[in-house]
């Protein structure tokens, strides 16, 4: 990604596993990141490494609504824990979707995935959905038509079809390097550009 590393697990003068036998400053970069776009019935999920949608998809309970709100969410956890260890994650980066069921239910997920990174020692950033479909079209109220195309063509990938909650997941790894664009490029002169 470039830039500030914003999912590192270490403070400065730090060393991990993945720091053996190599010499100061010579740091591997950070894993991939994990991206979520979470639901109380479905949640869209992207893994980027670097610019690249390495995978996506989407985890949780379909179709039954008489499974217990818990239940779902920790389906949908359990699934996030498999996927951020298969793919050795360094981060996760989410936005927070507005759920018609009630505001308990979007707490407790929120608390949940919360609670779920923090026991996996992955460092979060949260927005919401309209500030990454406003950094994509560059509008808060564009369609989900729109967001969806907005985002295929930006990645070039127009004519894949993905349910819209994994859309929303791999538009949150891009409204993250969008915004780390913009901040190196208004960067002053020796801060950030190179």
């Amino acid at each position: 990604m470039g830039g500030k590393e914003p999912f590192e697990k270490n403070q400065p003068g730090e060393r991990d596993q993945r720091d053996e036998g190599k010499q100061p400053g010579e740091r591997e970069q950070p894993g991939p990141l994990l991206c979520l776009a979470a639901g109380l019935g479905q949640s869209g999920w992207a893994v980027f490494d670097g610019c690249t949608v390495v995978d996506s998809g989407v985890v949780g309970l379909r179709g039954r609504r008489d499974i217990a709100r818990t239940v779902r969410i920790a389906h949908q956890v359990d699934a996030l824990t498999s996927i951020a260890v298969r793919w050795k994650v360094s981060g996760v980066a989410r936005c927070r979707t507005a759920e018609r069921s009630g505001a308990v239910d979007t707490k407790l997920l929120d608390q949940s995935i919360r609670r779920w990174a923090d026991e996996m020692g992955l460092p979060m950033r949260e927005n919401t959905i309209r500030t990454v479909r406003a950094t994509v079209t560059g509008r808060h109220s564009a369609s989900k038509e729109d967001f969806c195309y907005a985002v295929m063509q930006r990645l070039r990938l127009v004519g894949e079809t993905r349910p819209t909650v994994e859309w929303e997941a791999i538009a949150v790894g891009l409204h993250l390097l969008m915004s780390q664009e913009t901040n190196r490029n208004s960067s002053p002169p020796g801060k950030g550009r190179g």
